[in-house]
Order: C-alpha cells, then structure tokens, then sequence
C-alpha cells in the first residue's frame, strides 16, 4: 500500500459549510473514492454535496461529480434534488413520523449510493440564547437540554447591517455627468456569512442531558459585523450517536497533534454505500434529523459595544480632491476612485467646485454588501430573541 495525502471537504453542517480536512491515510484504491457531505433537515431545505477524492500529479483532490439526489420516505414520498452540487433538496413539508433514505444515482454510469432508512430524531429544548460581553469580548451562548438524547448538532450563519464609513448628501450621476443634493443611497447596506458554521456536541456527562451556555461563538469589539446591527441566526438538532462519533473521529485526525491510533479513513466509511457492493469506499456521514431555528440580534446602537477605527478612516478621509465645476474633471475624479462629498464655495455663499473623497468612505458596497434588506428584517432591538 502507498501511503497518500488526502484532502477532501466534510461538511459538518445542517445546512452547507465548507472545512478541508488533511490527514494521511493507507487506502488500497483512492482514484475515485465519492465524498457526500451534508445532512437530510425534515422542516427545513437540506443541501447535500458530493465529491471525488481523485489522483493528480501524485497528489490527491477532490472533483465534483454528477448526480441525482433524491430523499425517500418508508412511504414512497420522493423528494429530488436540484441544483449544481450542492443539491436543494425541499424538505420542508415531510413529516418527521417516519423514516427516510438518501440515494444518490450516478448520471455518468447508473452507480446508485445510498444510506438505510433511519428514524428521524426530535429536537433539543432551548432553555436560553444569549450574549454576554465581557471586557472587549462579546459571546453568544446556549442552553439546550434533551431528556433522551445528549447528542447535539448546532448551525448557525449570520446577517448585519453596517454603514459607510461616513455620509454625503450628493450624488453623481455619471451618465449626465451632474451633481445634484440628495439622499445618498448607499450608506446602508447589509450582509450575510457564505456559509453556515457547525458543531457537535455531547452532554453524555451531564445531568439531564443538559448543557449550560455553551459558547457558540466569540466576536471583538473591532469586528465590522457587529457595527450596527447584527442577527445570529442558529438550527439545534439531536443527532444518532454514530453520528456525533464519526465527526469527533473525523476532527481528531485532521488535527495537527492526531497520533497513529487515530482512526483513518478507510475506516470511517460512515452510513453510506454502494448498491451491490457495500465493500465499496465511500466517505461522508448523511445526518436525519428535525431542527428548531432560533435567532438573536445584537444593537450596537443600544450596546455601544462597537470601536470604531478612527485612524484608518480618517487616513481615509483625509485622501481629498478638489473640483471646480468643470464636469469634465468630475468623470475623470469619479473614475479615479472619488465622490463629491462637500461644497467648495466663494466669500458670497456661492458653490465654485466641490470636494471629493476616495469612494471607499461613502460607498458600503465597497464592503462586500448590498443594499438589499433582508425581508425578514427588523431594527427593534427588542425583538433580539425569538426562542
């Protein structure tokens, strides 16, 4: 056997996150070894992905492959997938009373993989959402408890609104080359994380299968998401011991300090196979499970938690141009990177030119968000928790 480096992307999600996972392993064939990541959410969408570990200038990487994706029910219920990789699965209206199967049909050569059917669990209870800020650390934090289960699976992805880093009640109009007053209209914007993040956890030692503010997830002071407002939107779900198990393996390995008694993957073939041959390799550990979705705004504007970086915006600020009112000169400010931000006038009161800053100061989207609102959103800060 050869020992060969892998890398290949475990989802440990219930809705689609990407973590590379590197670990050495001996595998007796890994030219095509398929990778599902994902999980099936009853009463929500699921996504599920499937990759290929392959062999390229002796190094190993993972390729997307082509499937049909389907849930099935003990009942016949079918749900198909669509999308790209990652698939869109609509489990929104299958009811979690029965138990359900993932099969995924190859559509280059017919190879069906799939899982057994498996009981969809219940989800935990929160007993509390909440953050907590201590010296320039916030933390949001959970409660949750089972009385049968003390296997939990927590997801979460953000959304924030945040503002320029200044205004300007002018507006350039680049086709007619005018400047006019106005409101400014890209001084708000909002944005939201690529990907959602995940955990398991266990409350095995724990009384009542209870755990108590268990730390999901820290920001600074200084971090841009928490400027204005912020929503940390979460799924709770109970999960299957085997399952919990096999992603504690998997990060164990892919840890820096993994010893020669840490499982490797070849065996860790979690809960899918081949059809007609269950010897077949396949990675990846598909997770049924129902799921309760909280969230929780942090206002800064009622927090003053925020620190707002002074000296770079005022490094910023301080990059000024000057104009008369020679349109002309304006396209050429305008595609040198600048706006009008202020009058430039005469000893009478009179406009004679204007003064411009680099658009990075006025313009949010330069900050990697929209100004699209969320539909859902709300700037009450009272409404923080919605348990």
């Amino acid at each position: 056997m050869k020992h060969l480096r892998i890398y290949f992307l475990a989802i440990l999600y219930l809705a689609a996150v990407c973590c590379t996972y590197p670990f050495d392993a001996e595998m007796k064939d890994s030219n095509d070894v398929p990778v599902v990541e994902g999980n099936i959410i009853i009463g929500s969408y699921s996504y599920i992905s499937v990759d290929r570990i392959i062999k390229s200038s002796g190094k190993q990487s993972t390729a997307p492959l082509s499937f049909i994706v389907k849930v099935e029910g003990e009942d016949g219920t079918a749900v198909q997938g669509t999308g790209d990789n990652p698939y869109q699965l609509d489990t929104r209206d299958l009811p979690a009373t029965q138990k359900y199967r993932l099969v995924l049909t190859s559509t280059t050569d017919n190879s069906v993989y799939m899982t057994d059917f498996s009981t969809v669990l219940g989800t935990p209870e929160v007993d509390d959402f909440k953050y907590e800020i201590t010296g320039n650390l916030l933390t949001f934090k959970v409660s949750l408890h089972s009385d049968s289960n003390p296997f939990f699976q927590i997801s979460y992805d953000e959304e924030w609104e945040y503002h320029s880093w200044t205004d300007t009640k002018f507006v350039y109009n680049r086709n007619s080359n005018e400047i006019v007053a106005g409101n400014y209209p890209y001084y708000t914007c909002w944005n939201h994380s690529d990907y959602a993040k995940s955990t398991t956890m266990s409350a095995e030692a724990y009384e009542g299968f209870r755990l108590k503010d268990y730390p999901v997830l820290y920001m600074r002071n200084t971090d841009r998401r928490i400027s204005t407002l912020y929503r940390l939107k979460m799924k709770v779900s109970l999960i299957p011991e085997d399952s919990y198990r096999y992603w504690q393996n998997l990060d164990k390995i892919s840890q820096p300090d993994g010893d020669l008694f840490s499982p490797i993957p070849s065996s860790m073939r979690g809960n899918l196979y081949k059809e007609g041959d269950k010897n077949a390799l396949i990675l990846g550990y598909v997770g049924f499970a129902a799921s309760h979705d909280i969230s929780l705004f942090f206002n800064n504007e009622k927090e003053d938690f925020y620190v707002f970086p002074r000296s770079q915006v005022e490094y910023m600020l301080n990059d000024r141009k000057e104009s008369g009112m020679d349109p002309e000169y304006w396209s050429t400010l305008y595609s040198s990177g600048y706006w009008p931000y202020d009058t430039r006038s005469d000893i009478y009161g009179n406009t004679i030119g204007y003064i411009w800053i680099t658009q990075d100061c006025v313009d949010c989207r330069r900050q990697g968000g929209s100004t699209t609102k969320p539909a859902d959103w709300t700037n009450e800060s009272t409404n923080k928790q919605e348990l």
